[in-house]
């Protein structure tokens, strides 16, 4: 019973800490997260598995150097597909959780996330894409990978 309970407490702990990690955010809207055990949980992290793995071959590659606005309207540019969608998931690496959030613009969120050492990754469920943005040596990488 203590065990159970030392586990509770921690878990309640992670997701504060998970919670206080996602409301940094300004661009960010925090709905919920994912309860354990949701299928959303078992494709988001299959598929970031495959997209880590060195076999992977981005969708897309720019070469690092142009301005961040530029930067962010060519991944913009290959987001079509996701224009008119505002509810995302987004990893909370530290904690192992996925935020359900909601997302006003992607441009402003972006500017946001965008950072030296680029590593973004989102999901939606509606259209079952996974993106991810990462940055590799001298160019930008981006996955648009089905779920």
């Amino acid at each position: 019973m203590e065990e159970e309970r030392k586990y509770e407490i921690l878990n309640r702990h992670y997701l504060r800490c998970a919670t206080k990690y996602v409301e940094k955010f300004t661009t960010l809207r925090l709905l919920d997260f994912e309860p354990a055990g949701s299928i959303w949980l078992d494709l988001f992290y299959k598929v970031f598995e495959k997209i880590n793995s060195y076999e992977a071959t981005p969708n897309f590659t720019k070469q690092c150097g142009a301005g961040l606005r530029e930067n962010i309207m060519w991944v913009l540019d290959h987001l079509t597909i996701l224009r008119d969608e505002t509810c995302y998931l987004i990893p909370v690496k530290q904690h192992g959780y996925l935020a359900n959030v909601e997302i006003d613009s992607m441009a402003n969120t972006l500017n946001e996330f965008w950072e030296p050492g680029l590593n973004i990754t989102i999901a939606n469920k509606a259209s079952k894409k996974l993106i991810h943005i990462f940055e590799a040596e001298y160019e930008y990488q981006l996955y648009i990978v089905d779920m």
